[in-house]
């Protein structure tokens, strides 16, 4: 969906696109067992910004 925007962002910027759960190619835990809503995915790029450093960004 962005790959004609992420090279013309990375010239000028740090881009990231991360895989979220269920989506595109990544592992999709049981329904019953990962609550697919706006919360717990938040909780996962918050987690992810942290690790890798991450302390501005724009999505």
């Amino acid at each position: 969906m962005f790959r004609d925007l992420i090279p013309a962002l990375a010239d000028h910027y740090g881009v990231i696109a991360p895989d979220h759960l269920g989506f595109e190619l990544s592992d999709a835990p049981a329904a019953d067992g990962f609550g697919y809503t706006f919360e717990p995915l938040t909780d996962l790029t918050a987690a992810l910004s942290e690790q890798l450093g991450v302390t501005r960004y724009s999505i």
